[in-house]
Order: C-alpha cells, then structure tokens, then sequence
C-alpha cells in the first residue's frame, strides 16, 4: 500500500479517551504496538489489508507473532469490504477531512480560472502554426502573441497612486503661488533686497499650507496687505512669521500686537493702546511746560545722539537742552547753609562719580 497524496497530513486523538478503551486496556504490548502502526497506516491509504503476512511486515512481527496478537487486533479494525478493514471512527474522520480538502482544492482552481483567463488563452496559442493562417496571409500568430502578452505585463495605477499623484501636483501648485505672493510682499517692503528663501521656509508654508486646506490666495493676499500696513518688522525672515500669518486675518496690528482700525482714508488709526501712551506723553509734556521745562526734549529725533547722564556741578553740556542745570525739582545744589537748606552729604558721595 502506498500513500496516497490527497490524505490528510495530520489527525486529531484524544488520549485519555483512546487509552480508556475497554479493547485498548486489555491488550498486551505487543497487539497495543502492532495497533498503533495499523492505525497510522490506515490513515494513510484509508484501510489495510486483511492479508496477515504483510500485516506482519507493517508491524515489524513474524507471521506466528502476528496470528497470535491478531484476535485482538482485528477487533479494532472490523471489515468493512472483502479483503478490507479499518476503524470505523478513523475511518469517518477521515473521509470528512478528505472531503474538505477536496472543496479547498476547487475552490482554488475555480479562483485560478478567473484570475489568469488571458493566461491560458496565451498557452492555447502557443501550438499555433508558426506559418500563419493561409487563408489570411496579412496575420503573424507570432506577434499577435507576443502582443498579448505585452498587454498582459502592463500594469495600470492603482488608484489610490493616481490620487496621491494628483494632490502632490496640487499642492506643488499652491505652495509655488502663496510662495509668489509672499515674493511679491518682501519686494514691496524691501526693494532692492533679495528674500531669503531656504529649506525653513519651505517648511513652514507646506506645513502652513496644509493645516489650512481651504484658505484661498486671495485670503492669503489679504493677510499679507494687513502685514504690509502693521507696525511690525517687514525684513524678518519669512520663516519667522509665515506660522503666525493669519494673525492678520482681523486686519494691521500695532507694535503691542493690538489690531489697528483704519480711517476712512485706508491709513492705520492708533489703538487704544498707543492713543493712551500718546495720552501719557501729552499729560508729561504739559506737566513739564508748568515747571517751566520745555516739552519738546521729549521728543527726540531718529538720527539725534544720545545724551548724556545729566551732571550735578551745573556745567553745560551734561544736561539735555531745555531743564534747568539745578533746581528743586532735580536736585539741590551743594550748600552748607541759605536758601538751600541743609547739605546733602550722602546724595553728594553716592552722585560724586557723574560730574
């Protein structure tokens, strides 16, 4: 008997239950060993034989050895046609995995035929005459092959590539017209000067560019015409403020990060912020008129030195043009007695070192 290749490669035993057989428990050693072997060999071919000298030889016995254990044996393996017996529980386990094997193995070629059907066709062409057909002298079954097998190689792109190719291309796009715009703000601000452009501010706007999806290069242009109108820096790197870029999206801003309203003119009108400091500078300034101070040192021009620290000894120079050199406001001369009151030794040590 040989093995057949559609049998099971494995089968289910439950010891306890195999061993716990009344049959199985009365027999000897040599008819338990003689059993085994029969049984894996059953499950090999589907049956044995019923002929005891090659049971024999499958139990590794002599033929006296194996007449002798076979009533016991053959108790196990009942017949079940002339000349053939087995198990019959072996023997039902069996046929259900044979049969599901079998539903596998349809089930597959069943889903081959429908995967390669211009595969097989191709292989029914290759017994073709290589002469072609004699009532049509123009065809070549060669190339005809080779051109269906051409077809066949090429491959489409799977969709889900087609889409990621199409939203790179769209978003190269975008990012070449947001990157104009910005050109356009720096030029406008900076003439003359070239815009740094690197790998940071490639970054930034892709990253900007894809946290907002829906931002239009219109919107986008009125966030940089409220920059150009803010009191900011507008020779920053554009990577330092592309991120913050829709902070303009309310309109300027002024220096203190407050939005700035504009006239009916389209110029800037202050906040609220710089119209109170302006308030300040106007309340000091006439403060300072009512002392007799004049208020235009307040205001000190873009390109005007700095001053020095005021001097104590009253000589010109170290005092800014408009206060007076000594004064009760400032700081009382140094006098042992008079209009000046009593003498101020420690104010003198400690300012000593600034006349």
């Amino acid at each position: 008997m040989t093995c057949k290749k559609e049998s099971p490669y494995w089968f289910k035993i439950d010891p306890a239950k195999f061993l716990s057989d009344s049959l199985i428990s009365a027999m000897n050693a040599v008819e338990f060993g003689a059993t085994w072997r029969l049984l894996l060999h059953q499950w090999n071919d589907g049956y044995i034989t019923d002929n005891l000298a090659i049971l024999a030889r499958l139990c590794r016995l002599t033929l006296p050895e194996m007449e002798a254990a076979w009533p016991m044996v053959s108790e196990f393996f009942p017949e079940i046609e002339p000349g053939k017996r087995a198990n019959r529980f072996m023997y039902s386990e069996r046929a259900v995995l044979v049969a599901e094997f079998e539903r596998k193995k349809a089930a597959g070629r069943e889903a081959i035929a429908k995967r390669w059907p211009k595969k097989d066709a191709a292989k029914s062409n290759e017994n073709r005459s290589a002469i072609g057909d004699l009532t049509k002298p123009d065809t070549n079954p060669i190339q005809e092959l080779e051109t269906e097998l051409d077809k066949e190689q090429v491959q489409k792109p799977s969709r889900a590539k087609a889409a990621r190719a199409t939203k790179s291309a769209v978003a190269d796009e975008r990012h070449t017209a947001f990157k104009g715009a910005i050109k356009t703000y720096w030029d406008s601000k900076n003439p003359g000067v070239e815009m740094p452009w690197g790998p940071m501010e490639g970054k930034q706007l892709g990253m900007w560019l894809r946290e907002a999806p829906h931002i239009t290069l219109d919107q986008f242009t009125g966030f940089l015409r409220a920059r150009f109108k803010s009191d900011v820096n507008h020779s920053e790197r554009p990577s330092q403020w592309i991120r913050w870029v829709t902070c303009y999206a309310s309109g300027p801003i002024d220096r203190f990060g407050k939005p700035l309203q504009e006239n009916a003119h389209g110029t800037p009108k202050p906040s609220v912020t710089s119209q109170r400091v302006a308030a300040n500078d106007d309340a000091l300034g006439a403060a300072l008129a009512r002392r007799g101070i004049n208020p235009a040192c307040l205001t000190r021009q873009a390109n005007a030195p700095a001053l020095p620290e005021p001097r104590l000894d009253g000589q010109p120079g170290g005092v800014p043009v408009g206060f007076r050199a000594t004064g009760p406001e400032i700081l009382p001369p140094q006098s042992h007695g008079g209009a000046g009151g009593a003498p101020h030794q420690a104010g003198s040590e400690l300012l000593s070192a600034t006349g």
